[in-house]
């Protein structure tokens, strides 16, 4: 049929297109109710019309006549979690990814849209993956790279991360972590100068990793958080006084510290 190409591309039919699926809907429902009433051995004949009922009715489907506009409202709706703990995450179950992988027009128009990608949950692999450890750990910094670049230039960005804590014994694991941490730190610290809300649950003896922060103007930077973990000792690690890896903190114009 003349409109079989487009079924599978983001076309969306003009009004005079539109009318004409319309009329040939109706008559290949005609075609498969006399069809359904007749003898079965017409059965190859009722799923070629089946078939094309399918095409015509995903051709006349409204979202493909919704503005872009509008559909950048959805994506930024669909992306705007209020809590840290529920910032999309590098996974294609986040909104961000998965509204990009429904057709090739939202893909694009996600990628043009820097608002989605600017909250963000940074989880650290667990060390407990063995051999294939360093893999996860360069897929996931990939992974990080590619949705910071996503974000703009100017855009402030909100960042929750997460590493797991080890027992103090375990010197090969906290090796491993603080490894990783670093080096997903290298690319988070690229944009400190963008962060608006940073919320932070690592071991404390990771904190370091910040301390190279001290030079830095986090003008932007609103909102601190620390989630402690078991070996974190309790609150007196929120002070920059108690702990000279926070001292960046002086340097923001905090509205809150959690």
């Amino acid at each position: 049929m003349w409109f079989s190409a487009s079924v599978h591309t983001n076309y969306a039919p003009g009004v005079d297109e539109r009318m004409a699926l319309q009329a040939h809907r109706l008559e290949i429902v005609r075609q498969i109710d006399e069809l359904d009433r007749g003898p079965g051995y017409f059965s190859s004949r009722r799923r070629h019309l089946g078939d094309q009922l399918c095409d015509v009715v995903r051709l006349l489907a409204p979202v493909r006549r919704v503005p872009a506009e509008v559909l950048v409202t959805i994506f930024r709706l669909c992306s705007d979690q209020t809590r840290p703990e529920d910032y999309p995450r590098i996974s294609s179950l986040s909104a961000p990814v998965a509204l990009s992988m429904v057709c090739t027009r939202w893909r694009d128009i996600a990628l043009v849209t820097p608002e989605i990608w600017t909250k963000l949950y940074v989880s650290i692999p667990h060390p407990g993956l063995g051999t294939e450890y360093g893999m996860v750990v360069d897929r996931k910094v990939r992974g990080l790279r590619e949705w910071l670049a996503r974000t703009g230039r100017t855009l402030p960005l909100d960042i929750y991360v997460f590493a797991y804590d080890c027992a103090p014994s375990a010197r090969r694991t906290e090796i491993m972590v603080s490894w990783q941490i670093t080096e997903h730190a290298k690319l988070l610290l690229d944009y400190a100068h963008r962060w608006r809300t940073l919320v932070i649950e690592v071991p404390p003896a990771f904190l370091r990793v910040w301390g190279v922060l001290h030079n830095t103007k986090l003008t932007k930077l609103k909102h601190f958080g620390m989630v402690f973990t078991p070996n974190s000792g309790g609150f007196p690690w929120i002070t920059s006084t108690s702990n000279p890896a926070l001292d960046f903190l002086r340097s923001a114009s905090l509205r809150s510290v959690t």
